[in-house]
């Protein structure tokens, strides 16, 4: 070395140390490369879609790294990106990034195939028949049955009446082609068809959904048979029992972050499978069917929860409270490796709203709400609201107003969202108050939120225009109460009938008026004549 390394000026003089340290760094940088690649690509193959986005979105941002490495590797972002449902980010990786149609036909295809389906999604309706079209025109590739059934899908979406010809015509292409097309888009096929006629020939419906079933590779099994039961439920016995198996293999996993697409089973049709379960008394089937998926469905235990609070959600979000209440049940039944603190504390929360009878329910609710919320919605103002007007009627006031402070303090007051949202709660805490002078403040801080509530602010609350105003009157006859009566009637001074008079409310308006028509607001000590 040199003799000024102080200053960083490091000169290696012999030339065979220089070569071996620059061949030592290039076979480290290599060996970082390769890792960092294999690394992706596993967690690809593992569907840890979330985990190899990061790593390839690295690689092609760094210029360490071959033009080749990061084409490849934005193609497998693209496919992460399109795993997960997100189709904006596989269109905007691939519009303009795509491998050479004639060098690489067979990975151009699949990225045409996947903006189709992207597109399809996004309801851009043009562009994903563009591409469709594109792949069918080449009867040879590997994507031109897919292509097919693609766009036959794409076609029943748009006007399944008006296009129902063309529609059966693609699929029948599939289904009596000489050569034999893949399974997926055989299965595909005959899943069309048999949405198709589920309008108007339930037993044809039912046999395409089966042979659906057949041909398609066992992670796509179980969504046709479960349409094939919703057709006909005298066949329960032989179906459920084929779901089962195909779960028990372990191929269908539900926490796998992949976005559920084509005849991937998804949450609702498994939520179906256990309502229809219900509704034909088959309560030992659902045991089955639950401890079936908790077995072999989940790479994480507890996940299990999450999974089977989505279903329960469906129920909620469908005006379904019934159905609702019998799986959100099960899930606080669970043992404890299949939990997690969120979805079981979330699981409490919809009970607490549907059934509000059940004190245990309630405790676990209202003893982890400050824990586990950060921002209320208008299920837990409902939940409080319920606890706050029974604690009312019971005559436990102070224990109503605990209550009120206690959803305040986890929302806030700081801005006009969170008052419009909290209305009820604030309306409700004014009339535990037995303060006359923290009363008053009450009321006047509700009228203010009220004056300032437009129509666009309802849909923060539950409350519609004909409650609004209930309220409004209330705080108003609140307010009067809880203030004395001046007399406004200034020494020596006499008003006639017809006196004009100046006058000032409460929100700083004035006004010249007749004395008549102001008597009754004086009364109430809305206002007060100035002059």
């Amino acid at each position: 070395l040199g003799s000024d390394y102080e200053f960083g000026d490091i000169r290696i003089k012999n030339r065979i140390v220089e070569a071996s340290l620059d061949l030592a760094w290039l076979i480290e940088l290599n060996k970082n490369k390769k890792i960092s690649i294999d690394k992706a690509r596993e967690h690809f193959d593992k569907a840890e879609y979330s985990k190899a986005i990061e790593i390839f979105e690295n690689i092609i941002e760094n210029n360490d790294f071959s033009e080749s490495e990061r084409l490849n590797s934005n193609y497998k972002l693209g496919a992460c990106y399109f795993n997960l449902g997100d189709d904006l980010k596989t269109i905007s990786c691939y519009e303009n990034k795509l491998f050479d149609k004639n060098g690489y036909y067979d990975m151009y295809s699949e990225q045409i195939y996947i903006l189709a389906i992207a597109n399809s999604r996004l309801k851009n309706n043009y562009e994903s028949q563009k591409y469709f079209d594109e792949l069918i025109e080449n009867e040879y590739g590997e994507f031109f049955h897919l292509a097919l059934v693609g766009k036959a899908k794409l076609l029943e979406s748009i006007d399944k009446i008006g296009n129902r010809e063309e529609i059966i015509r693609l699929n029948r292409i599939v289904i009596e082609a000489n050569k034999i097309p893949s399974k997926e888009a055989l299965s595909g096929a005959y899943f069309n068809l048999a949405t198709l006629y589920s309008i108007n020939n339930i037993d044809e419906s039912y046999i395409y959904y089966l042979k659906a079933s057949e041909f398609a590779a066992l992670s796509h099994q179980i969504k046709p048979l479960i349409h094939a039961l919703r057709l006909k439920t005298g066949d329960y016995e032989s179906l459920f029992n084929r779901i089962i198996n195909t779960l028990c293999s372990g191929e269908i996993k539900f926490d796998n972050d992949k976005e559920p697409y084509g005849l991937e089973v998804n949450i609702s049709e498994l939520t179906d499978l256990i309502i229809i379960s219900r509704t034909l008394d088959k309560y030992d089937e659902i045991e089955i069917f639950i401890n079936t998926i908790k077995e072999n469905c989940f790479y994480e235990k507890a996940n299990v929860c999450s999974v089977m609070f989505q279903m329960a959600a469906l129920k909620v979000q469908g005006s379904q409270p019934k159905e609702a209440k019998y799986i959100l049940n099960k899930i606080i039944l669970l043992e404890r490796e299949f939990t997690s603190p969120m979805p079981m504390f979330l699981a409490y929360k919809f009970l607490s709203f549907i059934d509000s009878e059940n004190e245990a329910v309630f405790e676990h609710y209202f003893s982890r709400v400050q824990n586990y919320t950060e921002a209320i919605d208008a299920t837990d103002v409902s939940i409080f609201e319920k606890r706050i007007i029974a604690l009312i009627n019971n005559g436990q006031i102070e224990k109503a107003e605990k209550y009120c402070d206690m959803l305040i303090n986890i929302e806030g007051l700081a801005s006009h969202k969170s008052r419009v949202r909290l209305l009820t709660i604030l309306f409700l805490k004014m009339r535990c108050i037995k303060d006359i002078d923290e009363k008053r403040a009450q009321a006047l801080d509700l009228n203010e939120i009220i004056k300032n509530i437009e129509q666009d602010d309802l849909h923060l609350t539950t409350i519609n225009d004909a409650t609004l105003k209930s309220l409004s009157k209330e705080v108003n006859a609140a307010i009067v109460a809880v203030i004395p009566v001046r007399q406004f009637i200034r020494e020596g001074v006499r008003y006639g009938r017809n006196d004009i008079v100046k006058v000032i409310y409460q929100d700083g308006r004035e006004e010249h008026k007749k004395y008549k028509h102001i008597l009754d607001s004086l009364n109430r000590g809305l206002c007060e004549i100035v002059s």
